[in-house]
């Protein structure tokens, strides 16, 4: 980073220090989403039991061997990574 003697950038640097300090903040922001917005329990998710689901949900086998929150009836189809 340039400074000056004052301890400020030149005029001419201020956009790019803004323009990164905004980057920045932006890649914190992105990192930080998933764990903020995770939840647990909701339908699809993976589960022991029953209680580790939300009310309304029950921890059903998939064809695909796993245990996951579902709804108990009929078919259901999960995407999952």
């Amino acid at each position: 980073m340039i400074r000056t003697l004052a301890g400020r950038a030149p005029a001419r640097f201020q956009g790019a220090l803004t323009m990164r300090r905004s980057r920045f903040l932006l890649v914190i922001l992105l990192a930080l989403l998933p764990i903020v917005s995770c939840t647990k329990g909701n339908e699809c998710d993976r589960c022991q039991s029953d209680s580790d689901c939300q009310e309304g949900f029950l921890c059903s086998a998939f064809s695909d061997g796993s245990q996951r929150c579902g709804t108990g009836v009929g078919g259901s189809t999960c995407r999952v990574r």
